[in-house]
């Protein structure tokens, strides 16, 4: 009989030992604190928290000796929240998909433009001339017609029509003159446009070449960012809250530290006192809302990041190429 409640004694001293909350008085006296204008203790707003399948407070000191208290809650199980956000990634990949797809044409149809807009300067006269040198030849033409009214007009006022003769020999000179002048510019004009007719048309050529490498590219990087999806969602993951309590006989009990962990590794952190401090009540939507964010993954990164392609575009000249990303 005494053998059995020795044995017994033993087991509780180790599961105290182990619990740490049995005996030690800063556990308690932490459990016991609360904050300013809390109607709650910090053992009632944490203990059996709603959202927490377990927790479990800790007590051990710090490099200069001093007691410090560990509250630890240990998430449930939110599936609804991973099945969410897991078709919200997968929906972002869609997206990225077609985006990373459509890229490749759109490059193609800017560099087809880009060839058009220099093989139409080819034989020295730029677009920009050629449309000045037919507008002045259409308003000329207009005011050509508008003075042979004045002349046939039977009102004979002959200053009236002299100065519309005047006015349309100076719009017919400085037509011929901007004729000349674009005509004086042409030969200079084709070398340069010639020039840019053989890069417009090598820098298509080279684009064009990427068309089946670009387009498996869209493909297998889907395809692995799809398994990536898969995998993070498909394993179960731990969210746990860590609390912090430095205990002193100086100043009151409030926490020095407040972290959220998800798979053991620090997400988040608050220098603020969250709200189920003051209210239990809000434990579990607050650890939804942080899961809800943590667990997501971007999905429109991760394809971005993993893309091997990439096309360079630039405000002056719209695209240079493609090259296989530097790692």
């Amino acid at each position: 009989m005494k053998s059995t409640r020795a044995a017994t004694l033993v087991l509780l001293g180790v599961l105290c030992a182990a619990l740490s909350a049995c005996t030690d008085s800063n556990i308690t006296a932490v459990k016991n604190a609360s904050l300013a204008r809390s109607d709650f203790t910090f053992g009632e707003a944490l203990d059996d928290a709603k959202g927490c399948k377990d927790t479990a407070w800790e007590r051990h000191d710090d490099g200069n000796g001093r007691p410090v208290v560990t509250y630890i809650c240990t998430a449930q199980a939110f599936d609804d929240i991973t099945q969410e956000a897991r078709k919200k990634s997968l929906a972002d990949l869609e997206i990225v998909t077609r985006e990373k797809a459509s890229a490749y044409p759109e490059m193609i149809t800017a560099l087809e433009q880009k060839l058009t807009a220099a093989k139409a300067s080819g034989d020295g006269v730029s677009l920009e001339q050629k449309q000045k040198l037919e507008a002045a030849a259409k308003a000329l033409q207009a005011y050509q017609a508008e003075v042979d009214e004045v002349l046939k007009s039977p009102i004979d006022n002959a200053y009236w029509k002299r100065t519309a003769q005047q006015q349309l020999a100076q719009m017919q000179q400085r037509y011929e003159e901007l004729k000349a002048q674009i005509e004086k510019e042409a030969p200079t004009n084709q070398l340069q446009a010639e020039g840019a007719i053989a890069k417009a048309q090598q820098e298509l050529d080279s684009a064009l070449s990427w068309e089946k490498k670009y387009v498996d590219a869209v493909k297998t990087t889907r395809s692995s960012v799809e398994k990536e999806i898969g995998d993070h969602y498909g394993r179960a993951h731990t969210f746990k809250l860590r609390i912090q309590f430095a205990v002193s006989n100086k100043s009151a009990i409030t926490p020095s530290a407040i972290e959220w962990l998800l798979d053991d590794r620090p997400v988040a952190a608050s220098i603020l006192m969250p709200s189920f401090l003051y209210d239990p009540k809000a434990m579990e939507a607050s650890l939804r809302d942080i899961f809800k964010d943590k667990v997501s993954i971007d999905a429109r990164g991760l394809y971005q990041e993993a893309f091997p392609i990439e096309c360079y575009y630039r405000w002056s000249d719209p695209t240079t190429g493609c090259a296989v990303k530097a790692k």
